[in-house]
């Protein structure tokens, strides 16, 4: 038998669904099936500011069990809870240490009275407006010298908010629905907040003059709650999963798609950063880097967003910045086209320098992967030739790059594109 199960109120509020459910002409104030699940979004503070708290619950039915001849639904939060509804008396009932209780008598009305184990509570009729609509509600209010706690069900929804005001020490707590997925009569309703992650704070470049792109990007989401106070510090809910970047290379003719790269949220805040190392050999030689972001939220069924929602951001290497260094350094470098081209099995590069410059010379595969170091040393002015044999390498597209430096800085920098076909 299962032990030191405690009496934890749900406190979740109702989403607008237009099903109905009856089971005997009686309505239905806790659907139970499994499967159900509920998102709520709990928050307390102290009258006076000194502690304040957000916490993220995940309620779902995980199934069910009998006990003593009766059927009970299993709730998983952060404990176990047992749950049974009658649906010809109209009540519901929460097993606990061995024992069934009466949680809720939805056959009484307004102002009417029932013991919930040891205490008298009061039942409550009302409607309730949520989202612009009405949804009839019944539930409890109960008062004692600590203090007056009040709980909504929601008519075929279940639960719909709990609202409790401390007496000592002061401060109240409250728990609301953020989204639900409930079973009915032949099917899952979802109800989902309609209002999608936002991606803000964010002036992304067109060109780059460096290959490692940088950048923090803010994004909210409706879920997304914070508070500071004195003693607990800052409280937060961060309702969004994952930041991704996807993207890839393309020159109007040749693509390259690059794997998925995760941003990294910033402690304590809604503020995500990202590092791209890109690929130079295919910005020096023409190639536009296309990316978009892709945020996850942490949804009962996870929902993607897209910024930009049906485009690509658009990334171009700044070539000026190097024109600049060599026209401020009287520099006329230059990496010639590959020839043969297309080549079988070796090709000859040329290149002219007009200055002492330290030169790195690679040829580099479609991936970024590096098979072949042609140059890397200080080297005097003059027109240099060096063959590449691709020998046993696999036909298809390489990258000769080039890059020259005078003084630890970039003068010059460039990239090839060569074709191998066997």
């Amino acid at each position: 038998m299962l032990k030191g199960i405690g009496i934890k109120i749900l406190l979740i509020i109702c989403t607008l669904l237009s099903a109905k459910t009856a089971i005997n002409g009686q309505d239905i104030y806790f659907p139970l099936h499994e499967g159900n699940a509920w998102h709520t979004i709990y928050y307390s503070e102290s009258y006076f500011g000194e502690t304040c708290k957000y916490r993220l619950n995940n309620i779902t039915v995980q199934g069910d069990t009998v006990i003593e001849g009766k059927r009970y639904f299993i709730l998983l939060n952060d404990e176990i809870r047992l749950w049974r509804y009658d649906t010809l008396e109209q009540k519901l009932y929460n097993f606990n240490d061995d024992t069934e209780m009466l949680f809720m008598d939805f056959g009484l009305g307004n102002g009417e009275k029932f013991y919930q184990g040891n205490r008298e509570v009061t039942v409550v009729v009302k409607n309730v407006s949520v989202n612009s609509g009405y949804v009839h509600c019944k539930g409890y209010r109960y008062s004692d010298q600590s203090r007056t706690s009040t709980q909504l069900f929601a008519k075929e929804r279940g639960f719909i908010n709990t609202y409790c005001t401390f007496n000592e020490p002061t401060g109240y707590y409250r728990e609301n629905i953020y989204e639900s997925k409930v079973y009915i009569d032949t099917g899952f309703v979802y109800g989902e907040n309609s209002q999608k992650a936002q991606v803000l704070h964010f002036n992304p470049p067109d060109t780059i003059s460096i290959e490692l792109f940088t950048d923090t990007l803010t994004v909210n989401s409706e879920g997304n709650r914070i508070c500071t106070s004195s003693i607990l510090g800052t409280s937060i809910i961060n309702y969004v999963n994952a930041v991704e970047i996807e993207g890839f290379y393309y020159d109007g003719i040749s693509k390259i798609t690059i794997e998925t790269l995760a941003a990294e949220n910033i402690e304590e805040t809604f503020d995500w950063r990202f590092s791209i190392a890109l690929q130079s050999q295919y910005l020096f030689s023409g190639f536009t880097f296309y990316y978009r972001i892709k945020i996850t939220e942490n949804n009962i069924i996870p929902r993607e967003v897209y910024f930009p929602a049906t485009e690509y951001l658009t990334l171009q290497y700044n070539q000026q910045i190097l024109v600049n260094a060599m026209n401020e350094n009287k520099i006329n470098h230059t990496l010639y086209q590959n020839f043969p081209n297309p080549f079988n099995p070796s090709t000859t590069i040329s290149y002219n320098l007009t200055a002492e410059t330290f030169v790195e010379m690679e040829v580099i595969d479609i991936l970024g992967n590096s098979v072949d170091c042609l140059v890397n040393k200080l080297m005097p002015a003059g027109k240099y030739k060096v063959i590449f044999n691709a020998g046993d390498l696999s036909s298809g597209i390489y990258f000769c790059r080039m890059i020259l430096r005078q003084n630890n800085k970039i003068v010059y920098s460039k990239a090839t594109k060569m074709l191998y076909l066997k």
